[in-house]
């Protein structure tokens, strides 16, 4: 028997459901009977109603990867090399899929000529536009030069 290729809520479920309990993809679709990976990308971009499901199940897949982290650094009987390789792709894999709650926070800082933070809006308003005219004067004579 072939592999499926037209959808089926079934089996959509299926996918769903094993890739929320942390399933890869890859090994979802190795069992007979279910459909190849590019079957279900297809499927993705063809039902609307999948891609919603798909994407709330990969979310929760990152907070079962989440759990498997504690999980593993609290088993006092494992390899600690091989532990921390099963940890670091777990936290890897969380990040990219729910980057908002596992990714790195990321901040950006302005600062000024000093090396202190930029702050105009709690700049004297005078002070301020004359800054930023400075500023507009540097940006216009840059621009003259170049050209």
């Amino acid at each position: 028997m072939g592999r499926p290729s037209s959808y089926s809520e079934d089996i959509a479920d299926r996918i769903c459901a094993e890739l929320a309990n942390g399933a890869g993809l890859r090994d979802i679709c190795e069992p007979a009977g279910m459909p190849a990976p590019s079957t279900i990308y297809r499927w993705l971009s063809e039902f609307p109603e999948f891609q919603e499901r798909y994407a709330r199940a990969r979310e929760r897949q990152a907070d079962t990867y989440a759990d498997e982290i504690v999980g593993i650094s609290d088993n006092e009987n494992g390899d600690p090399q091989r532990d921390r390789l099963r940890i670091d792709a777990r936290k890897w894999v969380a990040s990219k899929l729910r980057p908002k709650k596992y990714g790195e926070r990321v901040l950006n800082e302005l600062t000024g000529s000093d090396g202190g933070p930029l702050v105009y809006a709690n700049m004297n308003p005078e002070v301020r536009d004359q800054r930023i005219q400075e500023l507009w004067a540097k940006r216009r004579q840059a621009n003259t030069e170049s050209n």
